[in-house]
């Protein structure tokens, strides 16, 4: 799979989460820690999702498990602070691209369940190759979440961006 654009995603929301000086939510939302952790946990849901296929087992995609509060603050916590969280992103995303350069066309082809979850509501529930949701990342998800820790730096939202419906979950 052509991963040029989820590489230079994960280097952009990463440099965000780097240099970024987050206060808390004003609107009782997520932590930039739980952003954070938000996106490690999304990352491990669709690499199991991506490693099953390539397996040759039929498997499904359910965000839930990365909306789940004490699993986002397990998390950070056994990060053990903001380095050792920015590392698992890092890491994370790192593997996951590294899981993409290695899928067949075959296996990028293969439909997939997929059910995505944000601020408590069904916002996706269709069937799609796994080449989509290995996308979804580089997409969306990614995105949103760069302007998420923007607004949590107090630097806003970049001009033409749209600000996120929801800074609690996506």
């Amino acid at each position: 799979m052509q991963t040029d654009d989820l590489s230079r995603t994960y280097a952009d929301f990463v440099e965000t989460a780097r240099h970024g000086r987050f206060v808390p939510p004003t609107d009782g939302g997520w932590t930039a820690e739980m952003v954070l952790a938000h996106v490690v946990i999304g990352d491990r849901l669709i690499a199991e999702a991506a490693a099953r296929v390539m397996a040759g087992v039929p498997t499904t995609f359910d965000n839930l498990a990365s909306q789940s509060e004490p699993y986002l603050r397990s998390v950070a916590e056994a990060a053990g602070g903001w380095d050792g969280l920015l590392a698992a992103l890092q890491r994370g995303g790192d593997e996951l691209i590294a899981l993409a350069r290695c899928i067949t066309d075959e296996q990028a082809a293969t439909p997939i369940a997929a059910r995505i979850i944000s601020d408590n509501a069904v916002v996706f529930d269709a069937t799609v190759p796994l080449s989509t949701l290995m996308g979804v990342p580089a997409d969306t998800h990614l995105r949103l979440h760069t302007q998420q820790l923007a607004a949590l730096s107090g630097e806003g939202v970049h001009a033409g961006a749209a600000q996120p419906s929801s800074a609690r979950r996506a």
